[in-house]
């Protein structure tokens, strides 16, 4: 199956704007970073198939199980080893209904390197059903602030595929105040900071409260309320991450990855906005890719050595 990444550059002046008052760009005009042939495309559209097939009966079983699992509280079933020899924190975070078992193939890549870098990947709150600014997105950060504490100025890395790469921004914004010396790198999958249509469209024949009995809980009030095209939560959220740095805070990387036939999230604005306009502020930076025979789901797969990789090397360099 084909497995390319493609850089995107920056839009230009003439790009579209997703949301012309608050000012989040989407890739302008995507045709004109498509350059694939039609048959390139049909080919990717077949790969896409057997990708997201073969990741969905690969993970059914764990997906299921979060499902129908009925504790409401945090499970952190990949606990942090604080420990002094540790470079550098990874920080795995799930998508909506997900597990941290997604996040496998990184985790065993990390492992297999010998690599000195210390591990988080719990499953999120109610597995991504929980309020962003709720009380237990406040406990998750008080386990990596605890961890800068005993690594100061150590870099952490915050993974997050689809639902999760909210919580991944939201605690890159966090963490410039509760550890501003911390160094950030966030690295995106199948990014839904802008929220998705498909969730809009879900509520304009379903209301929100009614959404776990018709979906059997595969979606929830609170995922249609953070989830739905333009939300408050999402613009909020991309504000925040789209200030400037304050002085004495440790610099910032993003990368972001998109699918070119996402199903879930099909507005490209959503999983590549614009963090860093042009790469103009200081001590920011921000690169987008589109992964070519992937869709929302099998993405995460997609680019494991490049995204461990693009970490430390950007550690290196900082």
């Amino acid at each position: 199956m084909i497995n390319k990444l493609i850089e995107i550059p920056f839009p230009n002046k003439q790009a579209i704007w997703k949301d012309q008052a608050f000012g989040i760009r989407d890739i302008p005009e995507f045709k004109i970073y498509d350059n694939r042939s039609l048959k390139s495309k049909i080919i990717d559209g077949v790969s896409i198939f057997f990708n997201e097939s073969f990741y969905l009966l690969k993970t059914f079983s764990k997906m299921m199980s979060a499902k129908f699992q009925k504790t409401p509280s945090l499970q952190f079933t990949d606990p942090i080893q604080t420990t002094t020899e540790a470079k550098a924190l990874a920080v795995f975070l799930h998508g909506l209904n997900g597990k941290d078992s997604v996040w496998d193939d990184h985790k065993t890549y990390i492992k297999q390197r010998a690599l000195e870098i210390d591990v988080f990947a719990p499953n999120l709150p109610l597995f991504g059903h929980a309020y962003l600014n709720g009380e237990d997105t406040q406990i998750l950060l008080r386990s990596i602030v605890d961890w800068t504490k005993a690594h100061p100025g150590k870099p952490i890395a915050l993974f997050g595929q689809s639902r999760g790469s909210m919580y991944a921004v939201r605690f890159e914004t966090l963490l410039r105040e509760a550890a501003p010396s911390t160094p950030i790198h966030v690295s995106l999958t199948g990014g839904v900071l802008y929220g998705t249509t498909r969730v809009t469209r879900f509520n304009k024949w379903i209301p929100e409260n009614k959404a776990n009995i018709v979906t059997g809980n595969v979606l929830t009030e609170i995922a249609c309320k953070e989830l739905s095209s333009g939300n408050e939560t999402a613009k909020k959220l991309l504000q925040e991450a789209r200030e400037p740095l304050k002085e004495g805070v440790a610099p910032r990387d993003y990368v972001m990855y998109a699918s070119h036939s996402d199903l879930y999230v099909p507005e490209t604005g959503s999983s590549l906005p614009i963090i860093n306009e042009g790469n103009s502020q200081e001590g920011k930076t921000q690169r987008h890719y589109f992964s070519r025979g992937h869709g929302h789901n099998s993405i995460v797969g997609s680019a494991v050595e490049k995204q461990i990789e693009d970490f430390i090397n950007w550690s290196a360099s900082i």
